[in-house]
């Protein structure tokens, strides 16, 4: 079972930004640094991939949390807690602009 290749949500266009989550570090981000990663990569990200990027990580701390031990299902696995993680994702990939984020 750990051999086999996690199932991913669908995210099509959007794939970018999971890669500069990735890029950044998804655990525990504050604001200060997204804006340090931001300013040393020159990236030059929006508001809105800014705003994305600090929900995206609060789901993924969020879930990497409730998920400990080898034994434990995937987050992203298309069972009840993948499925809560998948509208997570979806949710903060497709949030208006003038939303606050946590």
């Amino acid at each position: 079972m750990l051999d086999e290749e996690p199932l991913m949500p669908e995210i099509g266009p959007y794939s970018y930004v999971i890669n500069m989550l990735m890029d950044v570090g998804p655990i525990d981000l504050t604001w200060k640094d997204l804006e340090s990663w931001n300013r040393i990569t020159q990236m030059n990200i929006n508001g809105w991939e800014f705003r994305t990027l600090k929900r995206l990580a609060n789901i993924y701390t969020a879930n990497s949390r409730s998920y400990s031990g080898l034994d434990s299902i995937s987050p992203f696995v298309q069972e009840s807690g993948g499925e809560k993680l998948e509208r997570n994702v979806r949710s903060a990939l497709h949030q208006p602009l003038g939303k606050g984020i946590k």
